[in-house]
């Protein structure tokens, strides 16, 4: 037992008052004339011994009454049986979840309502001194460090929704990390939460904290969802114009089937495409949504399906942009190829600058995409130093070496950049093949696979050493040598070319595969950004800023509510920014943006982790951190909001002043009840 009140324990020297005037007895004496004293005399003896005896009892009554008065004001409390809690620096520890899963109603009253009001229930019994840090979802916004009671008890008011979900192993974590300071120890954490499955997804590092956990589970009621997961664009060369496909993943997690399930594609806010799916309950299904782009430069698109009462995982947002005036450089020496001039020239997609290779006026090719080598001979040493600065730098180039070149010549910039040198001459004709599983894209182009579409065909060809694993074949010949190849160089792309374009060597130029592997092969130096982004992942984005001053500050911007915040960001490859947007916690379309320039848009969406309302049962909560070596609360069974075991009970010094307040003024009533029997 301990005391809140110490000081009040000098009063104890106040005992000595009743004894001293027991032992000094002040009273003067009377006396009495009697005629006789015989018939006194005889009980003389026995009236003394009782008369002694009552006065004694008296004493101890009132030493009593008064040492409980003055223990009660000292406030005794019997510590928890955790070692920790009895200590002046120990704190209690609450998280309150806050997510998304939590807006979903138990017994008609929304899961964070009940949570928080069990919350305030709990810290409200525990003494006024006691300290708390209260934890939620926003953790890395940081509430208001340890508290005391009335504040703690105002932050559990001031908690709303939030769109993120910290695993279990995330919490206690933290729990850990903040309980390694010298200032405060935490005693106890009470877990208030759906405790949802998702929670556990990561496995929890084993504790040896000798803290308690008390689990206190707010169950929902038994809900069905539908979600979108995710989508994908069939193919990622999307142009103006053409029919293109995104496939979207819709998951039923309900027990019931859904016919004609309606799903709904929008781009730049109008409608494109509307159909129907069938769902079947428990399964996983994948549709189609062909739409032709209208416009150029960043589109923004939804998905959108209509479910209640879980309504975060109905929408999934998307950007994508479509290109227009990508700048190609044409080096060659003599004569300008026509087909490559034809391709690049004639199509508003692209901006071709063409100049005979000694003649470049620019001592770099970063304002460049695409960099094509075609019929050149010999290669300048200045042009295979460009060719590494601008591989380097995250550009495409494009070799298409002559079949009467210096291969010599050749091989030196090729092994300068790690990709396979060319062998020898293939004097004799080759039919090539693709590999349509790798190429993806080439299919919509390749039409009646079945049918044995006729490839291209090469007279004569250069033979390339496969010894690259590291590769993307594009074309090669029936018998397994590579034709044209894409290699990783640095964070840019080399394609490799085994053939030049001559119309003496090879059909490829008037075959349908040739534009578009010039249009694959322009896009590679275009980041493949993706559709859209998790809220809270923190995944690194990189922004093209062209012509923009480095030191110009890139923000984001959500036009629709006009939130905007300045994300952590770092100087990229070349001309990109890498942002990393870990603050934006609202889903929506997010213009970045440079001084007064748009450089893009990201689309974020909330993470489909709490889709799946799947929670866990009690006693797998408490397997699950039992296991981990955390103490779990088992005074009860049940970890329900309603039945769990009282934490302030448990965690909580127990008051027991009020028994000596009691004890005190029985002491009282009893010495009262004995004067009057002495009178």
């Amino acid at each position: 037992m301990v005391f809140l009140q110490p000081f009040f324990l000098f009063g104890l020297f106040l005992l000595a008052i009743p004894i001293l005037i027991h032992f000094l007895n002040f009273r003067k004496s009377k006396t009495i004339y009697f005629s006789s004293l015989r018939f006194i005399e005889e009980v003389k003896s026995t009236y003394r011994k009782r008369n002694r005896l009552t006065d004694i009892l008296l004493l101890l009554l009132r030493i009593i009454a008064l040492a409980c008065l003055i223990i009660a004001f000292a406030q005794p409390v019997i510590q928890s049986k955790n070692p920790l809690a009895g200590q002046a620096s120990s704190v209690v520890c609450v998280f309150l979840d806050n997510s998304q899963s939590m807006e979903l109603l138990g017994q008609g009253e929304p899961l964070l309502q009940k949570a928080k009001s069990r919350a305030k229930e709990i810290i409200g019994k525990f003494p006024p001194d006691s300290r708390f840090m209260l934890l939620d979802n926003e953790y890395s916004k940081g509430l208001q460090g340890i508290t005391d009671k009335e504040l703690t008890i105002k932050a559990i008011d001031e908690v709303r929704s939030s769109a993120k979900q910290l695993s279990m192993d995330e919490i206690l974590s933290f729990y850990d990390q903040k309980n390694d300071g010298k200032e405060a120890k935490f005693s106890s954490l009470v877990l208030i939460s759906d405790f949802q499955q998702s929670m556990f997804t990561k496995p929890i590092e084993h504790s040896t904290a000798s803290a308690t956990i008390f689990p206190i589970v707010i169950k929902p009621d038994k809900t069905a969802n539908i979600s979108i997961d995710t989508c994908w664009l069939d193919n990622p060369l999307t142009l103006l114009g053409q029919n293109n496909l995104l496939i979207v993943r819709i998951n039923n997690r309900s027990d019931q089937d859904y016919p004609d399930y309606p799903v709904r594609l929008f781009i730049n806010d109008t409608l494109r495409n509307e159909t129907t799916i069938n769902l079947a309950s428990g399964t996983i299904t994948e549709a189609a949504l062909p739409f032709q782009p209208k416009t150029r430069g960043w589109q923004t698109g939804s998905i959108q399906i209509s479910d209640f009462p879980v309504v975060f995982d109905n929408e999934l947002l998307f950007s994508f942009r479509i290109e227009s005036n990508i700048p190609v450089l044409l080096l060659y020496d003599g004569k300008e190829n026509q087909f490559l001039k034809s391709v690049f020239g004639n199509d508003p997609y692209f901006q071709l600058e063409s100049f005979v290779e000694k003649g470049f006026p620019r001592s770099d090719f970063k304002d460049y995409n695409l960099v094509v080598l075609s019929g050149i001979r010999k290669i300048d040493s200045q042009t295979s130093s460009k060719v590494r600065e601008f591989l380097a730098s995250g550009g495409t180039v494009w070799f298409l070496p002559e079949i009467s070149g210096e291969t010599d010549n050749y091989n030196n910039l090729l092994k300068s950049i790690n990709v396979p040198v060319i062998q020898n001459v293939i004097p004799y004709r080759v039919e090539s093949g693709i590999a349509l599983k790798q190429n993806r894209w080439l299919q919509e182009v390749v039409v009646n696979v079945d049918k044995r579409l006729r490839l291209p065909y090469f007279n004569q060809s250069l033979r390339i050493s496969p010894s690259s694993p590291d590769r993307t074949d594009l074309l090669n010949s029936v018998s397994g040598d590579l034709l044209l190849s894409q290699f990783r160089v640095g964070n840019g792309s080399f394609v490799l070319s085994g053939f030049p374009l001559d119309e003496q060597v090879t059909d490829f130029m008037f075959h349908p595969l040739f534009i578009p592997i010039c249009y694959r092969i322009a896009n590679m130096s275009k980041k493949s950004s993706a559709l859209y982004q998790v809220n809270g992942q923190n995944r690194p984005v990189s922004v093209h800023r062209a012509g923009l001053s480095a030191g110009e500050v890139v923000r984001l911007k959500n036009s629709k509510t006009n939130f905007e915040t300045v994300p952590l960001q770092r100087a990229g490859v070349g001309s990109e920014t890498v942002l990393f947007p870990g603050d934006v916690a609202q889903a929506g379309q997010y213009s970045v943006i440079a001084g007064t320039d748009t450089l893009g848009n990201i689309s974020f969406n909330y993470s489909r982790v709490e889709s799946d309302l799947t929670c866990l049962s009690d006693s797998l909560i408490k397997k699950r951190l039992s296991d981990s070596g955390w103490n779990i609360s088992m005074n009860n069974n049940s970890l329900s909001a309603e039945n769990s075991s009282e934490p302030a009970i448990d965690i909580a010094p127990k008051k027991v002043w009020y028994y000596f307040l009691v004890m005190a003024l029985v002491a009282l009533i009893a010495e009262s009840f004995v004067m009057n029997k002495k009178k």
